[in-house]
């Protein structure tokens, strides 16, 4: 574990506070002068269930430049609150020691916005001397209460579910699975104000898509996972009850976003091979299954597995095309939860320009992408066409039983 220290110069010194019910715990209160806290190396988010927006309140930065008196902005600042490990007082000065690593949840847990203003006042030249901030900390805490306080304090503006489940370590593994692969934590958006070019949501859904159901091959009754394109929160809810279903199928989740990248990636060849969709598109009418590629540099790029030399795909298929279509090669997932990337390569290879056109013409027929993602037909179809061309090369699905 390594630790970093900061210290701070408070106004009138420091209140501190030992818990009547455990006294491992403190609380450090302080007024801090603000340039003493900006001249300091930046503390860590870690306790913070969001990072802090890149365009600050305009209102704060215009308070923090104001030297007129009397200086009111500490009595009207929320104030910044830090989880710690340690605390040294002497004088008017605070030593305060955090660890950054994140899994201890040390550093800044509210007030990120607020830290971030008085940062940038301070690089700009424009930080008044004479402001000070409300600023408390926290130490021995466990980790629950460090939770449950964070998730209180970020209540007053309003902290997205993901937020919340990743502070709880809820997508630690899939952190793992992607560790090594051009999906690292950079590039996939954990938690609130994250600017990673994949999101969490997404990942999810995708992992539900190619989730192994035992009703796939049944023909009278045949799964339609749907849920993969459904309301946010019912994926959410069924991600955190369903965690060893997750966490099986995630172990290919490397092999799943490369599969993804390189279907997104065909989309403008097969629009090339296709006459009636081609004639559509040069005729300036967008498919409504199809969205045009925004993310066209290295850093915005949201397939990060395809390497395009700067030829980026200028047509990729929204999820109301793509998810139904990515599912059907669950037909490839065997009973352990395991894609078979090379056979799914194999399978669209053959058939990949048949399925993306199958996905266009459904959309234009039922007039809007999401009665088409919402339709049974859909999600059965599909599958079934990847099932059929399974079947003619005398591919084995799975066994009977699924994790």
């Amino acid at each position: 574990m390594a630790n970093y220290m900061v210290s701070l110069k408070t106004e009138n010194g420091v209140k501190t506070n030992t818990d009547r019910f455990d006294s491992s715990i403190k609380t450090y209160t302080a007024n801090i002068f603000c340039d003493s806290l900006a001249k300091e190396r930046k503390i860590e988010y870690h306790a913070n269930p969001r990072k802090p927006k890149k365009n600050l309140d305009p209102t704060i930065l215009e308070s923090l430049e104001d030297s007129s008196s009397p200086d009111t902005f500490h009595l009207a600042a929320n104030g910044i609150y830090l989880f710690a490990n340690e605390v040294d007082v002497s004088g008017s000065m605070m030593k305060v020691q955090m660890s950054d690593t994140e899994t201890k949840l040390e550093g800044c847990a509210n007030g990120g916005h607020l830290m971030a203003a008085i940062k940038e006042a301070h690089e700009e030249g424009t930080l008044a001397p004479s402001k000070r901030v409300p600023v408390t900390i926290y130490t021995g805490l466990t980790k629950q209460a460090k939770l449950d306080i964070v998730f209180g304090l970020n209540n007053n503006v309003e902290v997205n579910e993901d937020s919340h489940m990743n502070m709880a370590g809820k997508f630690d593994y899939i952190k793992q699975n992607l560790a090594n692969t051009p999906y690292h934590d950079e590039m996939v958006s954990y938690f609130q104000n994250d600017n990673g070019v994949q999101t969490i949501l997404g990942i999810i859904q995708i992992l539900k898509a190619l989730m192994p159901n035992e009703k796939d091959f049944n023909l009278l009754d045949p799964a339609v996972p749907k849920m993969a394109y459904g309301n946010a929160q019912v994926i959410r809810k069924d991600f955190g009850d369903n965690d060893v279903r997750y966490k099986f199928i995630s172990k290919s989740l490397p092999e799943i976003l490369r599969f993804r990248d390189i279907i997104q990636s065909s989309v403008d060849g097969t629009i090339v091979r296709t006459p009636k969709i081609k004639k559509q598109v040069d005729g300036g009418i967008k498919p409504l299954a199809l969205t045009k590629n925004k993310g066209k540099s290295p850093t915005t790029n949201q397939f990060q597995y395809c390497q395009f030399d700067g030829n980026y795909p200028n047509f990729v298929l929204n999820n109301g095309a793509l998810y139904p279509l990515l599912s059907a090669f669950r037909v490839f997932v065997d009973e352990k939860s395991i894609f078979d990337f090379d056979s799914a390569i194999a399978c669209w290879s053959d058939i990949g320009d048949q399925l993306i056109a199958y996905v266009i013409f459904g959309c234009a027929d039922h007039e809007e992408v999401r009665k088409f993602a919402n339709a049974d037909t859909t999600w059965i179809n599909l599958f079934e066409k990847v099932n059929t061309w399974a079947d003619k090369k005398g591919y084995i699905a799975r066994e009977e039983s699924i994790l």
